[in-house]
């Protein structure tokens, strides 16, 4: 016959059924979990960072963001690597960086409508949540949109430009770079203010809607500074007001939508760098003291200022909060003016 199983006399070194080796081993793990943070800030970047702009080479956004990696691999010691992943307004890179692995090796160059339009503009059609799939390491700059128009609008001031759309009403139009990008809904802004019915003709992004404006196939152009200074410069368009709280150094003599009759008017674009939810805090800390020695360096507010664009330092928390906050102001927008992708 088998003799009965028992359960072995517990040892007197043993806490509730634990060896000390098992709690031993436990408090190992825990001290190790405990320097796993730090330990990652002192590693981290451990290969090249994969930084993804959701826009075709070429353009302004493109331009700041091989600017500010260029940057960030002399500060960080690994290569800082732009992938230009455009389409759907952003939808498409912001995407990558919201599956991708949450180490910090892969980042986001993100924008106005990647994060703060889309959801609304595309609602339930989004793959990622914009609140939830990022953490918002900092604003790198802000950007004024200005209204320019062909040199045959016989008008020289934004009120001039109002009050021929008022007395043609549905016949001037404005092209931006896009349906729903934040140059568009500027533009739909101003029209819910100044009460007038101008048309929205939306292009493949900047370039070909300057085009338009240069060859006279549409009046005006919401768009910023970048596009515009040497048409302005030439005299082949002519800049009438800027959406800012304040006139742009690089264009002082044109007026603010603010002092041209609309009061507290100020509407800005704006460009953050992002990373996946799940980054590590240690990780989010090393990235952010790179980003703050590119954003307070001398060299890139001076690049930003002959752009039309100014730096914006905050820390992690104050920029997550601003991006929270406009959403539902860009919603209201959007559904005021009853913005639809076709």
């Amino acid at each position: 016959m088998t003799a009965p199983y028992r359960l072995p006399a517990r040892s007197p070194y043993n806490v509730l059924g634990f060896s000390l080796t098992d709690l031993a081993l436990t408090a190992l793990s825990l001290i190790k979990l405990a320097l796993a943070g730090p330990a990652a800030a002192q590693t981290y970047p451990e290969k090249p960072i994969r930084f993804v702009v959701p826009v075709s080479p070429g353009g302004s956004a493109d331009r700041l963001a091989r600017l500010i990696g260029g940057r960030l691999t002399d500060l960080l010691g690994q290569p800082v690597t732009v992938d230009n992943r455009p389409g759907a307004n952003g939808i498409i890179g912001a995407d990558i960086v919201a599956r991708a692995i949450p180490d910090g090796h892969t980042i986001l160059f993100g924008a106005l409508p990647t994060l703060a339009i889309n959801p609304t503009l595309y609602e339930g059609k989004v793959p990622y949540n914009a609140q939830k799939d990022f953490t918002t390491i900092a604003m790198i700059a802000r950007i004024v949109p200005v209204l320019a128009v062909h040199p045959s609008v016989p008008a020289k001031t934004l009120k001039e430009f109002i009050a021929l759309a008022r007395a043609r009403p549905g016949e001037l139009n404005f092209g931006s770079s896009g349906i729903g990008s934040g140059n568009h809904l500027v533009g739909e802004l101003l029209k819910t203010v100044a009460r007038i019915d101008v048309v929205h003709i939306p292009y493949n992004g900047g370039a070909p809607a300057l085009v338009a404006l240069l060859s006279g196939q549409i009046e005006s152009m919401i768009t910023p500074p970048p596009t515009l200074m040497p048409m302005i410069k030439a005299g082949r368009v002519r800049a009438i007001a800027v959406s800012s709280a304040d006139r742009l150094p690089v264009l002082p003599d044109v007026p603010t939508i603010a002092e041209s009759g609309f009061p507290g008017f100020e509407a800005t674009s704006w460009y953050c760098v992002a990373a996946p939810a799940a980054v590590s805090k240690s990780v989010i800390d090393r990235l952010y003291g790179a980003l703050v020695t590119v954003l307070k360096s001398k060299d890139y507010r001076d690049r930003l200022a002959a752009e039309g664009m100014t730096a914006d330092v905050s820390t992690p928390e104050e920029a997550a909060a601003f991006v929270r906050s406009e959403v539902p102001r860009w919603a209201k927008v959007i559904k005021t003016a009853n913005v639809k992708v076709r």
